[in-house]
């Protein structure tokens, strides 16, 4: 009797656990396009950055040529992001940001991104939420 309480047990927590994992890590960032050359952009798309750059957090926009977000630490331009991925759950997507603190003026920073950060996206009816990961 015991040995059967057991097992059902060990199931039932099985199976609760399995259904609250329902999440998925997007390792080529499938619907996301980081922009790296503002030169490409519309001037509508580059006054809007310029006009939301100096705010902190995550912004949505639609242009004729897109939608983008623009994730953005304001004032705080003393990081570089070390690394970016993007998880998805039950809720939408999650923008996780690994950054370090350092001195902008090294010339070892070439191929790090900096803030702000722009992505264009073709999940427009979804929830977006970023999780800053400071090393």
């Amino acid at each position: 009797m015991k040995r059967g309480f057991l097992f059902i047990s060990i199931i039932l927590l099985g199976m609760l656990v399995l259904g609250c994992a329902d999440t998925r890590e997007i390792n080529e960032l499938e619907g996301f396009q980081i922009i790296k050359d503002s030169s490409i952009l519309d001037e509508d798309v580059k006054d809007w950055i310029h006009e939301i750059s100096s705010s902190t957090g995550l912004y949505r926009n639609t242009f004729s040529s897109g939608n983008y977000l623009l994730i953005t630490f304001g004032d705080h331009n003393n990081y570089l992001i070390k690394k970016m991925d993007i998880t998805e759950d039950l809720h939408g997507f999650i923008f996780n940001i690994t950054v370090h603190e350092s001195d902008l003026e090294g010339p070892w920073n070439t191929g790090f991104l900096t803030s702000p950060i722009l992505v264009k996206t073709d999940h427009v009816d979804v929830n977006y939420d970023v999780r800053i990961i400071y090393r």
